[in-house]
C-alpha cells in the first residue's frame, strides 16, 4: 500500500508540470490578464495590476468609463468587459515597439455593433502611435500614417488569440489563434513614448470604445523569435482554449520514474 501512496503522489507531481505557465518573460514590457490582479470598486474594475514586474497598471479614474470583470467568461477564467459606449483603462506612459520592434499577444471576443472597436494601442490625437482595432469582421492595425486591414480575421461573439510580430522596420507577421494569417507593410517609424489605452481611445474625441470583452494582454519590447512566439501561444491555448500541452521534461521523466519503481518493486517481491 505505501508503494501505491509514493506512486500516486509521483504522478500527481509530474502532471502538475503541465499547468499552464509564461516560460518567456525577457522583455516582457506589459502583461494583464484578467485572472489575477483585478481591483474591482463598486461592481466596476478601477485597476489592473501589471504582472510583468514593471508597475504599468491600467487604470480609469472616471467612475462612469469603468468596465466590469466577467466571471466564468472563458474556460471558467473571468474577463475584462467591454461595454462598447465609453470603458476604457489606461496605463502609465512607456516605449512601446523600442527600436521598432515588438510583440503583442491578445486574447479577446469581440460583439459586432457597426461600430469601430479599439482594442489596444497608444492611438491619440498627436505623435507617432499605433492601434490594433477592428470593425465587425476586419482587423485593423492603424501605424500612425495609414491603416493596414485584415479582413475576415475576426469572429463574431468568439474567443480569440490574435498576435502580431514586428519583426523589421516596415513589417508585421499576423497570427490567430498561433497560425499565421498574413503580413503587411507599415510605416518605417518609431512610436513614441505613451500610455496604453485600452478598451477605447482614453483621451481622445474619437473613442471608439470596444464592445466585448479582454482577458489577456502581452507586450513584448522585442520580436520574439519562432520557437518563443510558439511558446507563447501555447501558454495561451492551453490555458483559454484546452489546446493539450506540449509535455515538460519534468513530467515525462517523473512518469517514467514512477512507472519504474511500480514495475522493479513488482519484480522483487515475485
Amino acid at each position: 500500500m505505501r508503494k501505491w501512496k509514493v506512486l500516486f503522489f509521483l504522478l500527481i507531481y509530474s502532471f502538475s508540470c503541465w499547468a499552464a505557465t509564461l516560460s518567456v518573460q525577457n522583455n516582457l514590457q506589459l502583461w494583464l490578464k484578467a485572472d489575477a490582479g483585478v481591483t474591482v470598486t463598486g461592481g466596476y474594475v478601477s485597476n489592473w495590476a501589471d504582472q510583468s514586474g514593471n508597475g504599468r497598471n491600467a487604470s480609469q479614474s472616471d467612475t462612469s468609463k469603468r468596465p466590469v470583470l466577467a466571471s466564468n467568461a472563458i474556460n471558467g477564467l473571468a474577463a475584462i468587459r467591454f461595454d462598447g459606449s465609453n470603458d476604457g483603462l489606461l496605463t502609465s506612459a512607456f516605449q512601446t515597439f523600442p527600436n521598432k520592434r515588438g510583440t503583442m499577444f491578445i486574447v479577446a471576443k469581440a460583439a459586432f455593433d457597426g461600430t469601430t472597436g479599439h482594442m489596444v494601442g497608444t492611438y491619440y490625437n498627436s505623435g507617432i502611435t499605433w492601434q490594433f482595432y477592428h470593425n465587425q469582421d476586419t482587423l485593423l492595425y492603424w501605424d500612425s500614417v495609414s491603416a493596414d486591414t485584415i479582413s475576415g480575421s475576426i469572429v463574431n461573439s468568439e474567443f480569440k488569440t490574435y498576435s502580431i510580430v514586428r519583426d523589421s522596420n516596415t513589417n508585421i507577421n499576423f497570427y490567430r489563434n498561433g497560425e499565421f494569417q498574413t503580413n503587411f507593410a507599415i510605416a518605417d517609424n518609431q512610436p513614441d513614448v505613451k500610455a496604453v489605452n485600452i478598451g477605447s481611445n482614453i483621451n481622445h474625441s474619437n473613442l471608439e470604445a470596444f464592445h466585448g470583452d479582454i482577458a489577456e494582454i502581452l507586450l513584448y519590447g522585442s520580436n520574439l523569435s519562432e520557437s518563443e512566439r510558439i511558446s507563447v501561444e501555447q501558454y495561451l491555448g492551453e490555458k483559454y482554449f484546452n489546446i493539450s500541452p506540449v509535455p515538460e521534461p519534468c513530467s515525462v521523466l517523473l512518469v517514467f520514474f514512477s512507472i519504474f519503481i511500480f514495475i522493479s518493486s513488482n519484480l522483487q517481491r515475485k
